[in-house]
C-alpha cells in the first residue's frame, strides 16, 4: 500500500513538473495579425520607399503600424530559442508603446506587459525607457525589463539599420496605432 502511495505521489509530481503553471497577469489584447509575412514585407517595402524618397531632400519619414511591429517582434522572438516572451502584441498610443506577451520562466507562465517611452539621443539613436511593467501579479524584474528593452531596440534599430546606413533619427512620435520615425540621411 505504501509503495503505491509513493508511486502515485511521484507520478503526480512528475506530471505537475511536465505542465506549466499559469499565474495570471494583465489581459493581453487580441492580435489582429492575419499574415505576419506580408506585414514584414510591408515594413521592408516602406523602409526602401522612405530611403528612395529621402535621397531627394535628405529627410526620411517612416510610419510603422502596431500590427507591423507585432509581426516583426513575433518573427524575431519565434526564431530565438532562448526568448522569455512569446506571442507578443504591440499597442501604440499616447507617445507610448505597450508590449504584451506570454512570459515563460521555469515551469511558470504569466501574461506580461511593459510600457515604453522613446526619446532620441544626440547621436540620433533611440533611447528606450520602460516606465511600467508587470508579469503575472507582480512588477517585472529588471533582467526581464532589460530583455524587453533589447527586443524593442532590435525592432527599431536592428531592422532599419541594415537598410538605412547613414541614418540619423530626429524624432519618434507614437499615436493612434502608429509609430512615426523622422530623420536625416547623412
Amino acid at each position: 500500500m505504501s509503495h503505491r502511495l509513493h508511486l502515485t505521489i511521484l507520478a503526480l509530481a512528475a506530471a505537475s513538473l511536465a505542465c506549466s503553471i499559469f499565474v495570471g497577469g494583465p489581459e493581453i489584447p487580441e492580435s489582429t495579425i492575419t499574415d505576419p509575412q506580408s506585414n514584414l514585407q510591408a515594413i521592408q517595402g516602406m523602409i526602401e520607399q522612405a530611403v528612395v524618397g529621402g535621397l531627394a531632400d535628405g529627410r526620411l519619414h517612416l510610419v510603422i503600424t502596431q500590427e507591423q511591429l507585432t509581426a516583426y517582434l513575433a518573427s524575431r522572438l519565434s526564431s530565438d530559442e532562448n526568448a522569455l516572451i512569446a506571442n507578443p502584441v504591440v499597442v501604440l498610443g499616447n507617445q507610448e508603446m505597450v508590449l504584451y506577451g506570454l512570459l515563460h520562466f521555469w515551469i511558470f507562465e504569466a501574461n506580461a506587459a511593459a510600457t515604453a517611452r522613446f526619446t532620441v539621443d544626440e547621436a540620433g539613436l533611440p533611447q528606450i525607457s520602460i516606465s511600467d511593467s508587470e508579469v503575472g501579479p507582480v512588477p517585472l524584474p529588471q533582467f526581464i525589463r532589460d530583455s524587453i528593452s533589447a527586443a524593442i531596440d532590435e525592432a527599431l534599430t536592428g531592422y532599419i539599420g541594415p537598410v538605412v546606413s547613414g541614418f540619423r533619427l530626429e524624432s519618434i512620435d507614437i499615436s493612434s496605432g502608429t509609430m512615426t520615425l523622422v530623420g536625416r540621411l547623412r
